[in-house]
């Protein structure tokens, strides 16, 4: 029988069946615990916590849901609800790491300097239920006004001597709505609910129905819906070279002398979408009511 000293002795974890280091005895054993360790022994043992210890398992956990995660937002269609829900919380964050706590910055010199008779294009979006607003908003253009250029548009078209008075100019009112509903295609036109209200609003406005101020009151925010795009695409048609573009409704007012300063802070290449936002992550956009800035 050999003596406890002369007895080899195995250095590792026995539940986990790793050896690690062994020694042809006790003395060997001892010996080596007389010396200092290597920077390669220090490695080993680092690698081997980083393998077997908590912090193993922590990061083999974070590699699982990394990846499951990564191969969800993959497959998830683009509209889910998990990605808008991602998606809009880290864009929330990005707008509070980029975002002002003061508005000193308005004061700075600006430097995108911008003429708002040239550079930009006034899309006021009125409807037959409020036709008369329409004359009303160009009447509160003061004298001190730099805008040049408007584009009018609605649920109707003007007819000769019904256009709106832009201080004895006249502006034909443009009916974008028949223009989306062109873009739709008759099938998809005829299986929309809204656009069968539109259809009827239509036909009583164009018999001089008395109807068609009812009908106004009843579907003429439904059909408001319909004039956003088509109504940016014919301004964008009718001034290519604008810089910005501004949509505001009828009865909103634009304060030229805040404006003007905020424009010239903003670099007009970049794209840049302007507005009270509205909604959360589901669907979000700029209130129309409090104008849009494109």
């Amino acid at each position: 029988m050999q003596h406890p000293s002369h007895q080899p002795v195995v250095i590792g974890d026995p539940d986990l069946g790793v050896k690690i280091m062994e020694f042809e005895n006790e003395d060997d054993f001892l010996l080596q615990q007389r010396r200092a360790p290597t920077l390669r022994h220090r490695i080993r043992a680092l690698m081997r916590r980083t393998r077997y210890g908590s912090f193993g398992r922590l990061r083999n956990m974070l590699f699982f849901f990394g990846s499951l995660l990564i191969f969800g937002w993959i497959m998830l269609p683009y509209d889910n609800v998990v990605r808008l829900g991602i998606r809009f919380s880290v864009k929330k964050f990005q707008h509070y790491l980029n975002s002002h706590p003061v508005e000193n910055w308005l004061f700075a010199p600006p430097a995108y300097p911008v003429d708002l008779g040239t550079d930009t294009v006034v899309i006021v979006k009125t409807g037959y239920g409020t036709r008369i607003r329409a004359n009303a908003w160009f009447e509160a253009l003061s004298a001190s006004n730099e805008f040049r250029d408007f584009l009018v548009i609605a649920d109707y078209a003007s007819k000769p001597g019904q256009e709106a008075n832009n201080h004895g100019t006249p502006l034909s009112i443009h009916n974008v709505v028949n223009q989306t509903l062109s873009s739709l295609g008759p099938a998809a036109s005829l299986s929309n609910p809204r656009v069968a209200k539109y259809l009827r609003f239509a036909e009583a406005i164009e018999n001089g129905e008395e109807e068609a101020d009812q009908l106004a009151k009843s579907t003429g925010w439904e059909i408001d819906a319909l004039k956003f795009i088509s109504g940016l695409e014919l301004a964008y048609s009718k001034f290519p070279n604008k810089k910005w573009y501004l949509l505001v409704d009828d009865d909103t007012y634009l304060v030229q002398p805040s404006l003007k300063p905020l424009l010239a802070h903003l670099d007009s290449e970049v794209p840049y979408y302007i507005g009270n936002a509205v909604g959360d992550f589901r669907i979000r956009f700029a209130h129309g009511g409090s104008g849009i800035i494109l």
